[in-house]
């Protein structure tokens, strides 16, 4: 928290130089914001004007972007890295043959939960193994998590999509539905233990620092 000459407590950005005038510094999405003024109220409008701003245009940037170009970024930050080659192949090839076939040049904010279980549904009804299916959909809710952790969509579209078990039952061959059932009870136990470990990992951290969101760098023609 920045403070005047008196050490009064200004705002977070913000000090008083020595020289009286008042200075207000920020990076947000890696562009640099500098302003300086004698009032410190006018800064601190022209302050926050100026970080919208640039906020706006990360709006306008996010709503040009498709699934086929997040996930190509997505799958190059987050996946690929801590896959082999011979996995992220699969996976990537996947993905394309059954969400980026139909999706692909959809924009992200356009994506609702409807269009995706339908892709599902389809899938289902032309014999896709059920284990692909749940796989990709694993995939698309993941990479469209990381799209709203990113501030590209504001809700995931793809987080009550999927298989109902009884579909998986008459799929799998299962006579007796407990056992579908009990294979997904444990599914979901295992899923939840991994989580819980990942947030506990979180907090055992020493220190927090805020962070900005990450944002990757577009170019549209």
């Amino acid at each position: 928290m920045g403070k005047d000459l008196k050490g009064k407590e200004i705002g977070l950005g913000l000090r008083q130089r020595p020289d009286g005038r008042y200075e207000a510094r920020a990076v947000v999405k890696g562009e640099q914001i500098c302003l300086y003024n004698m009032n410190l109220q006018k800064l601190k409008k022209d302050f926050k004007e100026a970080k919208d701003a640039i906020m706006l245009n990360l709006d306008k940037q996010a709503k040009l972007i498709t699934l086929s170009e997040w996930f190509n970024q997505w799958f190059e930050t987050y996946k690929k890295p801590y896959l082999k080659e011979s996995s992220a192949i699969v996976m990537y090839s996947k993905f394309n043959n059954v969400f980026c076939k139909r999706l692909g040049y959809t924009k992200l904010y356009e994506i609702n939960n409807m269009m995706i279980q339908s892709i599902v549904n389809d899938e289902v009804k032309n014999g896709r193994v059920a284990s692909n299916i749940r796989e990709v959909t694993g995939v698309l809710k993941n990479c469209l998590e990381s799209a709203k952790n990113n501030r590209l969509l504001s809700i995931n579209p793809a987080f009550e999509a999927g298989m109902h078990p009884k579909v998986v039952q008459a799929l799998m061959g299962h006579s007796d539905y407990s056992t579908t059932m009990n294979i997904y009870t444990h599914v979901s136990e295992m899923m939840l233990k991994n989580e819980s470990q990942k947030i506990k990992s979180l907090f055992d951290e020493s220190s927090f620092t805020q962070q900005e969101y990450f944002l990757p760098n577009f170019n549209f023609m």
